[in-house]
């Protein structure tokens, strides 16, 4: 992967499926990904940046964007969604990281 490369995000929010078409904005292995939707029902982007604190990975993630007409009205229930979603891939992902260890 590389700066540049797009990937297809499929998403289940509120019952809804949402595809994106997310493009690679920033990569530097292993401390940071960044990506926006160059395509899809909402326009957003986010960064991932790791790190160390006392001997741990710290991680700091931001996500900014529109949710377009989409979700406008449901504003408080999708980013209550969308934090529930990324409280699991995040749980997903240090399952993964513990396993490997």
């Amino acid at each position: 992967m590389q700066v540049g490369t797009h990937i297809a995000e499929v998403r289940k929010l509120l019952g809804r499926t949402l595809a994106s078409d997310v493009e690679v904005t920033e990569l530097q292995p292993p401390r940071s990904f960044a990506g926006r939707a160059a395509a899809g029902p909402a326009q957003w982007q986010f960064r991932y940046a790791l790190g160390e604190s006392g001997g741990q990975t710290t991680l700091d993630f931001h996500l900014e964007g529109d949710l377009g007409r989409l979700f406008r009205l449901a504003g408080p229930l999708v980013l209550r969604a969308m934090r529930h979603q990324l409280d699991r891939d995040l749980a997903t992902l240090r399952g993964l990281v513990e396993a490997a260890d």
